[in-house]
């Protein structure tokens, strides 16, 4: 992904977890304006991001603090871009699912897989090598774990929380087991168990995880609804926002 698709997925994250009515990226010589409605983020390279909101934010530093982390993230998209530019979209997802696996082994699950609560792509998974892709009534019979409990996690009520620019993390103990964590506003790093598990554990593995998962997930290249044949699953790419 170039810099401008990059660019433009930090935007309709950035809009959708700040709630800003417009996200701009400024060049290092322009001055940012200053404004009770704008907060500004200055990123290393000496050029500034700037939120625009309808009104001025309740609390300025809380939303500076967030779109902070969010710009970080977008830095270092950018630092990929380059490198997955010259390369071929297999070692991207080649790298999360070797992440994937090894978050599995440390959290001692049965599965790891990333989904989104806008649309039943399932973005990668520790236990099966592919593309992003849906699952459908052909999914594999090994699998039945995962898909039950993406299910159960699909089905949480508390998921609308995130369309509000909220954080979501819930941990099952009863069954299914599952732990799930959001990053990136629309994502769900989903921990798959079989059985009661170390909540702390896996957590810990978690979070140690999550800022190179989120670099990897957000430079996968954004999908199309153009629907493929994909091995007894149905591809589609997803439309930019």
């Amino acid at each position: 992904m170039d810099e401008d698709s990059v660019f433009e997925r930090f935007v309709a994250l950035a809009k959708r977890e700040l709630q800003a009515d417009d996200i701009r990226l400024l060049a290092p010589a322009e001055l940012p304006p200053a404004a009770p409605n704008i907060v500004v983020v200055r990123l290393p390279d000496a050029r500034h991001v700037i939120a625009t909101f309808a009104e001025p934010p309740i609390d300025t530093e809380v939303v500076m603090r967030r779109m902070t982390m969010l710009a970080n993230t977008f830095v270092d998209a950018l630092e990929d871009a380059p490198r997955e530019r010259a390369r071929s979209r297999p070692p991207i997802t080649f790298a999360l699912h070797e992440e994937l696996q090894a978050l599995a082994a440390r959290a001692r699950a049965n599965d790891v897989v990333v989904i989104d609560v806008d649309s039943p792509v399932i973005w990668a998974s520790a236990s099966v090598h592919a593309r992003p892709h849906v699952q459908s009534e052909f999914a594999p019979e090994h699998l039945a774990l995962t898909n039950h409990t993406l299910g159960a996690i699909r089905g949480l009520s508390e998921l609308d929380q995130l369309h509000k620019g909220r954080h979501f993390r819930r941990a099952e103990a009863e069954g299914p087991y599952y732990l799930v964590l959001s990053f990136s506003a629309i994502y769900l790093l989903c921990l798959v168990f079989d059985a009661p598990f170390d909540e702390l554990r896996a957590e810990r593995a978690a979070h140690e995880s999550l800022a190179r998962i989120e670099r990897l997930v957000l430079a996968l290249p954004p999908l199309d609804p153009e629907p493929e044949p994909m091995g007894g699953v149905i591809a589609f790419r997803k439309r930019r926002r």
